[in-house]
């Protein structure tokens, strides 16, 4: 198994390094994983690539393996199949180097999946690949919450997490060529893209520059940029992009008064989880446990928030899920608006009473998400979105 690796409870592990019985339990289901995992190949095949091997390679294959199914060759082509959908469920972790020498560490779910188009998720400023709220599932194995089972691809942005951290200033350009670099590294040539705030604005610039590479886009508390953004009042501006002043990388006490003051200006303010102390300072924790940072990678990406758009928006043709919190103090709720009214494919899912990380406080959006993507693999488009008004999740 050279060469796979992948990530439980946000830490990688490898064939030589696997988590020890303690650290997950001792339940059949963790020991059939890790048998699993330990006996699997670096490839992931699909159940088309298998259906096309003769009855030697997949007897070789399973030999490998070390699975017993030495009967019909229907019967030995069942058990590949069940093997990898087994493995492809393993989160496998990896690290791509693009062309400037950038590493960018990656993770991918349901890897090799022949099952609906792939989705890759581009997180905002300063938050790793491990901050998704939401968008994934809760506890230990976190994984997304996409039916279907399409691969999924979350990655950390260069400059944060365990990607590179090369010398700023960054720009939307140019994390647009990493996401497009990254899904050529991975065999891909086309995915739906799911932006997040800056992840938003990434999104747009690859489906501006690489329209072929995008089947669909689900923008995310987002602007257009420029002059059609519509800014944050300059008090909150001045506290919130502020948050990092005081971080040092070697102090926890100065990390957590950032990541509160990040936290706070996230949430809505009538959002009754900004008022509850314990709650905060439980996101402020998921936030810095969500993966590594430095001040010279925060500092670096938040160049990259002064884009200044002037994309022909009228010109993306793509599906498009416009997805924002009506109480957004970060990119105030007109910007959705702005972009749904440019893009002549849009639907817009408007949060009542969320803020700018919605996925943190409401759930129920991700379904609405889940429902747009296989509406748009299946070419049945709704004429309109909708969520529960309020569906709070408590991380």
């Amino acid at each position: 198994m050279r060469g796979r690796a992948f990530i439980l409870a946000n830490r990688t592990w490898t064939a030589s390094k696997l988590p020890s019985p303690e650290f997950l339990g001792s339940t059949t289901a963790n020991k059939r994983l890790l048998v699993s995992q330990s006996r699997s190949m670096s490839a992931v095949y699909n159940s088309t690539e298998i259906a096309a091997m003769d009855r030697k390679e997949m007897q070789m294959m399973c030999k490998s393996l070390g699975i017993k199914a030495n009967t019909t060759t229907d019967t030995i082509r069942a058990a590949l199949v069940t093997h990898f959908d087994s493995v492809r469920k393993i989160p496998v972790a990896g690290m791509a180097e693009l062309s400037d020498g950038c590493q960018i560490a990656y993770t991918q779910y349901n890897k090799g999946s022949d099952t609906g188009t792939p989705l890759l998720l581009i997180n905002g400023w300063s938050c790793p690949q491990g901050m998704w709220g939401t968008l994934m599932t809760n506890g230990l194995y976190k994984t997304p919450r996409f039916t279907g089972g399409r691969e999924v691809i979350i990655f950390d942005n260069r400059g944060i997490g365990l990607s590179s951290s090369p010398d700023g200033p960054y720009s939307v350009g140019g994390l647009a060529s990493d996401a497009r670099e990254l899904l050529a590294h991975l065999g891909h040539k086309r995915a739906h893209v799911l932006g997040v705030s800056l992840g938003g604005m990434v999104a747009q610039q690859l489906a501006h520059d690489c329209p072929d590479a995008v089947a669909s886009l689900v923008l995310c508390s987002t602007t257009a940029g420029g002059k059609r953004m519509t800014a944050a009042s300059k008090k909150f501006a001045r506290s919130f992009f502020g948050s990092f002043r005081g971080w040092e990388d070697s102090d926890s006490v100065t990390q957590m008064n950032s990541a509160r003051n990040f936290i706070c200006g996230v949430l809505a303010p009538r959002n009754r989880l900004s008022n509850q102390s314990s709650t905060v300072e439980r996101l402020a924790k998921s936030f810095l446990w969500a993966g590594e940072r430095s001040l010279k990678g925060i500092n670096a990406q938040l160049s990259a928030l002064s884009w200044k758009g002037g994309l022909e928006l009228s010109a993306i043709e793509q599906p498009s899920l416009v997805v924002h919190g009506t109480h957004d103090q970060v990119l105030p709720f007109p910007n959705a608006e702005t972009i749904a009214a440019a893009l002549p494919q849009s639907r817009l899912l408007q949060l009542p009473g969320h803020g700018h990380l919605w996925n943190v406080t409401h759930e129920s959006a991700v379904r609405t998400i889940n429902q747009f993507l296989l509406d748009v693999d299946s070419e049945s488009l709704a004429d309109s979105y909708t969520a529960e008004t309020y569906a709070p999740n408590y991380l």
